[in-house]
């Protein structure tokens, strides 16, 4: 593999991890760690989490290989913030929360 997503959203760029500056470290640390040069790429930094869902639903993301839940388990919790704002971007784009998503509580 020469390449590793990063889901860089435009509305979390706050937190140090999220940031173009941090992509560009990351990839400059795994080029110079990795035998094969690997890049670190991100295409949604621009983007916000809704905007995210919605070009992912235009392009067919196979939502079940996602995990942005804090935790552990079959399925995501549902109940921490990753997940409330997982769920709000599907709101937000009037699509149905992928079966990923614990329900209850």
């Amino acid at each position: 593999m020469n390449w590793w997503w990063l889901g860089l959203t435009v509305r979390s760029n706050y937190l140090p991890d999220n940031t173009p500056e941090f992509a560009q470290a990351a990839s400059a640390a795994m080029a110079f760690s990795t035998a094969n040069q690997v890049k670190v790429l991100s295409y949604t930094g621009r983007l916000d989490k809704g905007e995210i869902v919605a070009l992912g639903h235009r392009l067919g993301v196979p939502w079940q290989l996602l995990w942005s839940c804090y935790q552990a388990g079959e399925n995501m919790c549902g109940r921490c913030e990753s997940c409330r704002r997982f769920i709000r971007a599907f709101q937000a784009q009037g699509l149905a929360i992928p079966g990923l998503i614990q329900r209850g509580e």
